[in-house]
């Protein structure tokens, strides 16, 4: 059985929770230099979307399938074959995916106290700004074109040991700057440079566009979110061919049929 093949098996036998898709609340935060790689002490930000289930309801099912998938990552990392960085993509829009990079990131910061720097690396349809209520810039388009340094750009959420940067603005040719020796530099950077942190970045989808493919060999891993009733199989094998020159660590099933249980009402992740 080939390695696209197992991919689609697993993905087919997850069970998962859903969680509705909603846009945070607009709260500033606090952007703080980070230039010693430490982080300082902030108010947490005031998120209200009901995205962040790791945050909301950290106890609840779909939190802990997060912690699950979480588990898995870290046990896979600390075998050396994914080291820091991971990639969050899937075949088409509407998939999960940056639902999947914000709660991963949640869970990593706040569950186990790691330093965590979550990357918007959209730069089509950012999203994670809307998600956590924090400014869109200065963000990754910024930093790309020498215009803010990432200690400067970077938000401290005050949630666990979290930062994020956001995409930025809006770029008139994404996929030249993702494409660019100035990406391939900074993704560089914040791997060395932050060697004890895990960053984790969400990127456009693999159909539609070439970012994900030309971001999954710099990283040294990709999540692979394939959400039902949304991507079929073709579409799902024709994406997994397209990242061979990744290392693609798994997929996650996303919105599966539901699964009632006492307390957790009904809705599937």
């Amino acid at each position: 059985m080939s390695r696209i093949d197992r991919a689609i098996e697993i993905a087919a036998d997850i069970q998962a929770r859903r969680v509705p898709e909603s846009a945070g609340s607009r709260v500033a935060a606090e952007r703080t230099a980070d230039r010693a790689g430490c982080y300082p002490a902030v108010a947490p930000i005031q998120v209200e979307s009901e995205w962040l289930v790791a945050l909301h309801q950290p106890n609840g099912v779909v939190a802990e399938e997060y912690k699950k998938l979480m588990t898995q990552i870290l046990q896979t990392m600390s075998e050396g074959a994914c080291r820091n960085s991971l990639l969050i993509t899937s075949s088409v829009t509407g998939e999960g995916k940056s639902l999947t990079a914000a709660n991963l990131a949640l869970s990593l910061a706040r569950q186990l106290d790691h330093s965590v720097l979550l990357i918007d690396a959209d730069l089509r349809r950012p999203h994670l700004h809307e998600v956590f209520a924090i400014g869109q810039s200065p963000g990754l388009v910024e930093c790309l074109a020498g215009e803010a340094d990432l200690a400067e750009a970077m938000v401290h959420t005050g949630l666990g040991k979290l930062a994020i940067l956001p995409a930025g603005t809006s770029s008139t040719n994404p996929q030249e700057l993702i494409s660019s020796h100035q990406m391939r530099a900074f993704v560089e950077d914040v791997k060395q440079r932050y060697r004890d942190r895990y960053v984790v970045f969400d990127s456009p989808p693999v159909l539609p566009f070439a970012d994900a493919t030309i971001l999954g060999p710099l990283v040294d891993g990709v999540l692979y979110v394939v959400r039902e009733k949304v991507a079929n199989i073709v579409e799902v094998r024709e994406g997994l061919e397209q990242l061979r020159g990744s290392y693609v660590l798994g997929t996650v099933y996303n919105c599966a049929a539901s699964l009632k249980r006492p307390g957790y009402g009904s809705y599937g992740y």
